[in-house]
C-alpha cells in the first residue's frame, strides 16, 4: 500500500485530516451498514504518475475554459495532479477500473489497489470506438520505410501508447489512404 495499512486504514490522503470520521465510517462499512469506496492511491499512482508530463502537453487543453482550468488547477511536478479525480473515472466505469474493482467495505487491500493502479494507468485499457462520418483531405506524402514506398499522408495519434484501440469507421472518404496502425496496440476497420 502507498499509504494507509491495514492496522491504520484512515492514514490516506483525505481521510488522515479526521482520522476519527474516517476510522468510524470504514467501521460502519466493515460491518455492512454503508458501502464506502476506498480508492487508496491509485488516482496519485496509476493517473498522475503514468501520465504525460510538461508543459508543452498540457497547453493543448487551453483550448477551452474548462481544459484551462484543468491545466491550471493543480500543476505539481511538470504535470497536472488530477489524481482526485479517480473518483469519477471510477464511477464512470469507462477507464478500467468501476466500483465492481473496489470492495465497497472500507478496505483497500494492496493487492487490488496495485490492480488498479496498473488499469488506470493503461497497461489493459482497451478502447472500442465508432466514427460515423470520416473525411480526410490528403495533403502531401510521407515515406514509409517499411514498405519503401512514398503514400498519403494520413495520421492519428491515440494516447497512451499502450492502450489498445480498436476502430471502426463508417461512411469513410479516405482516397487512397492506406490502412494501418503502427506502434500501437489495436485493429482499424473502415466500414
Amino acid at each position: 500500500m502507498h499509504q494507509g495499512t491495514p492496522e491504520h486504514p484512515e492514514r490516506v490522503a483525505n481521510c488522515q485530516e479526521d482520522a476519527a470520521a474516517c476510522r468510524y465510517m470504514k467501521s460502519m462499512a466493515h460491518a455492512g451498514k454503508i458501502a464506502y469506496y476506498e480508492c487508496g492511491a491509485i488516482g496519485q499512482h496509476g493517473i498522475v504518475s503514468g501520465s504525460p508530463k510538461g508543459k508543452e502537453y498540457f497547453d493543448q487543453f487551453r483550448t477551452s475554459r474548462l481544459g484551462t482550468l484543468f491545466v491550471e488547477g493543480k500543476y505539481v511536478n511538470n504535470c497536472v495532479d488530477h489524481s482526485d479525480s479517480a473518483t469519477y473515472w471510477v464511477l464512470l466505469g469507462e477507464y478500467g477500473v468501476s466500483l465492481q474493482d473496489i470492495g465497497g467495505d472500507g478496505t483497500n487491500l494492496p493487492k487490488v489497489e496495485k490492480a488498479n493502479e496498473t488499469k488506470f494507468a493503461g497497461q489493459r485499457v482497451v478502447r472500442n470506438v465508432t466514427i460515423d462520418g470520416l473525411t480526410i483531405d490528403l495533403q502531401g506524402k510521407i515515406y514509409n520505410a517499411t514498405s519503401g514506398i512514398w503514400q498519403p499522408i494520413g495520421l492519428m495519434s491515440v494516447k497512451p501508447a499502450q492502450c489498445t484501440l480498436n476502430l471502426a469507421v463508417k461512411r469513410a472518404k479516405i482516397g487512397d489512404l492506406p490502412l494501418g496502425v503502427n506502434a500501437a496496440k489495436g485493429s482499424v476497420r473502415i466500414e
